[in-house]
């Protein structure tokens, strides 16, 4: 934010919502797993990848692509 902008009085106000609080909470500890944004550390398992695209191949997944 630039310093011409300024947030109002009313939205400082907002209460933080629980999934704001508990994305902090998990920057405090080590080794936590963080989805609350649906950004995985990790990768699928090889069996979940391969069943994806099997569906996919297959026409099971339909109106994703």
């Amino acid at each position: 934010m630039n310093n011409k902008q300024k947030v109002s009085d009313r939205v400082m106000q907002m209460p933080k919502s629980a999934i704001h609080e508990m994305t902090r909470l998990s920057k405090e500890i080590e080794d936590v797993a963080f989805l609350s944004w649906a950004k995985p550390t990790s990768n699928a398992p090889e069996h979940i990848r391969k069943a994806a695209i099997s569906s996919i191949k297959d026409g099971l997944v339909d109106g994703l692509f």
